[in-house]
C-alpha cells in the first residue's frame, strides 16, 4: 500500500461528491442490511458517466494501475 498525495484536484473530488451524493445507499452485508452492523455508504459511479472529471479520473487510475484504461 501506498499513497500518492494530489492524485485527484480539488474541483475532481467536489464533482464525484455532487454525482455520487444523491445516490448513496446504506452498505450491504452479503446482500442484507444488518441495522447497526455496517455504519458505511456507497454508490457506483458508471465509466461512461458524461462527465469529464469521470473521463480523468479513468484516465488517472489506468495510469497509475497500469491497466488498460476502460472506455
Amino acid at each position: 500500500m501506498f499513497v500518492i498525495d494530489d492524485v485527484l484536484t480539488h474541483e475532481e473530488c467536489d464533482k464525484l461528491i455532487e454525482l455520487s451524493d444523491s445516490k448513496m445507499k446504506e452498505s450491504t452485508t452479503l446482500g442484507t442490511i444488518i441495522e447497526g452492523y455496517r455504519t458505511s455508504y456507497n454508490t457506483f459511479i458508471g465509466r461512461r458517466t458524461p462527465d469529464d472529471a469521470v473521463k480523468a479520473i479513468n484516465i488517472i487510475t489506468s495510469a497509475l494501475t497500469n491497466l488498460e484504461e476502460i472506455i
